[in-house]
């Protein structure tokens, strides 16, 4: 059975607002997950709970006179090379736009605590290679140095948010035997691109996809594998980018050119044509992504049925938002169309200075870890200005976390203290690596399928 679990992610019009605070956000953020991080630093630090109030200090009241004492609060990565909103304003409109940086890193990073009092400023070597991103809560114990910044000497996460039990017929023992008969996968791809002119390797790559879904095509062995795919989940990007070389910044909110428009129009056309027949064999739930027709901010919200109408009268078919979550089968699955990890990436640079230094596995990991689908939003990734509320911390961890769209396949089973166990996925592009993924719903065991075209050699 299925159960859509998209709630915290379908806005109201007062979420939408866009006159409010992006204070507020981080505010509810750290109320969230204030108690998670408190319970793992008594539990990694050996302390009661009289040692940590005791050492615990609002980062106002941090002096001196401390030798050792606890902050917790949200991370703040102080890096010039992010992008700015006041300069958009401030800049000469007839100057060029500065080009868009592929990462964010320089020597004069730093990074900061912040809590409902005020900021203090981390340095020490335990923080030297970090992995940490903007708008993550932790705890950090410490104390201050001559230059009132805080030397730290241990940090503390929250971990991993408790999980609902699998149900009886899923074995995460046997995750290494081989696949049963009767065993039931979801499929998820992202990055269709439908609509690339010109690219007769993809548009064949597409259609083999298609058809292979909808059990069109392969011999007795793969029809046996076809069948037990119950669910699709196509993780963002299904169309591209209609309007690619239009501006950015201000001028990016101008309305579409009319070739743009015809183009989309075209694309969705053919991404219709596209996914009935596999609709016809199995449920389809469709994300929308950065380069599809959808609001920019997270929590985007599902496309609209005048969008795809043939599509959405089908009784198998599902616009989602993205995030999406759900639960198959007992299994409870969440995960995005890839912008929150990609944007996480841009905070690190690997030794030739390229953004990405992290995997999307290890990164997909970190943000189980800090209980947060997306931490840098709305610091460097837009989001709708929630008042009251996080909707992106994870108050329960899943049992499948996907990201979309990554530059390559890769996956990982994730454990945590408290008996948690987590697949992470990171589903590749198709448009870039013609891979799709497919996970066994009684394992939890990812492989991936390719469906590369060979040209004939002359």
């Amino acid at each position: 059975p299925y159960e859509a679990m998209d709630g915290p992610f379908r806005t109201t019009a007062s979420d939408r607002a866009l006159n409010g605070q992006y204070a507020n956000i981080y505010f509810a953020r750290l109320a969230k997950l204030r108690p998670a991080v408190l319970e793992q630093a008594k539990a990694q630090w050996c302390m009661s709970d009289a040692e940590v109030g005791a050492k615990l200090t609002k980062t106002l009241d941090v002096s001196d006179e401390a030798e050792d004492c606890v902050v917790l609060g949200t991370l703040y990565a102080d890096m010039k090379l992010k992008p700015n909103v006041l300069e958009e304003y401030t800049r000469d409109p007839l100057a060029p736009a500065a080009p868009v940086p592929t990462h964010y890193c320089s020597a004069d990073d730093k990074l900061i605590i912040e809590d409902e009092t005020g900021r203090l400023v981390l340095t020490g070597s335990l923080l030297v290679g970090h992995r940490f991103v903007t708008g993550v809560v932790i705890a950090a114990r410490g104390r201050l140095d001559a230059s009132s910044a805080f030397i730290v000497s241990a940090l503390c996460e929250a971990g991993l948010a408790p999980q609902p039990p699998l149900p009886s017929i899923v074995s995460l023992a046997d995750a290494d035997a081989e696949p049963r008969a009767s065993d039931q996968y979801l499929a998820l791809v992202s990055g269709l691109h439908v609509g690339i002119e010109g690219d007769g390797e993809h548009m064949l790559a597409l259609q083999l996809l298609c058809d292979y879904l909808a059990a069109h095509v392969g011999g007795e062995t793969e029809l046996g594998l076809q069948s037990r795919i119950v669910r699709l989940v196509i993780c963002g990007e299904a169309l591209a980018d209609a309007d690619a070389g239009r501006p950015t910044g201000g001028e990016a909110l101008k309305p579409m050119r009319a070739r743009a428009q015809r183009s989309l129009a075209a694309s969705l056309q053919a991404l219709e044509a596209m996914l009935l027949p596999v609709a016809a064999s199995l449920p389809v739930d469709v994300m929308p992504g950065v380069t599809d027709p959808s609001n920019l901010n997270l929590p985007q919200q599902p496309l609209h049925q005048l969008l795809l109408p043939l599509l959405c009268r089908h009784a198998h078919f599902s616009s989602t938002p993205n995030p999406h979550a759900f639960s198959l089968a007992g299994v409870r699955v969440v995960g995005t169309s890839g912008q929150p990890v990609s944007d996480a990436h841009k905070y690190h640079a690997d030794s030739n200075g390229s953004a990405g230094a992290p995997d999307a596995v290890e990164t997909l990991e970190r943000m189980l870890r800090w209980r947060h689908l997306a931490p840098t939003a709305p610091d460097t990734l837009p989001c709708f200005p929630f008042a009251m509320d996080d909707p992106f911390v994870l108050t329960e961890s899943p049992h499948v976390l996907f990201a979309g769209n990554q530059l390559r396949y890769g996956t990982r089973l994730v454990k945590g203290a408290g008996g948690q166990r987590v697949r992470v996925v990171a589903v590749p592009s198709f448009a870039r690596s013609r891979t799709a993924v497919l996970v066994n719903l009684r394992t939890l065991r990812c492989h991936p399928l390719s469906f590369q075209s060979y040209r004939a050699q002359p």
